[in-house]
């Protein structure tokens, strides 16, 4: 994610999703225009220690998100 901590801080700031992770961390989704490669979308996996506190796991781009979105969604941006 080097050279993308502007797009992980807006994925963190204003998710486009929240959904549940594998154990009990989070991950925020957030779309980001189209590229010569196609639609990508960032994803943020992230832990809360609690409402003050947490750490990012790992941040990835991807383009499969359908694959994400069949996890327990917490939580969507009304458009």
């Amino acid at each position: 994610m080097n050279g993308n901590i502007l797009e992980l801080i807006k994925t963190i700031e204003d998710p486009d999703a929240i959904i549940k992770g594998v154990a009990d961390e989070m991950r925020c989704i957030r779309f980001f225009p189209r590229t010569h490669l196609g639609p990508k979308y960032l994803m943020v996996a992230y832990k809360e220690l609690n409402p003050n506190d947490g750490f990012i796991i790992t941040a990835y781009k991807t383009s499969k998100v359908r694959r994400l979105m069949t996890r327990e969604i917490i939580w969507t941006k009304q458009r």
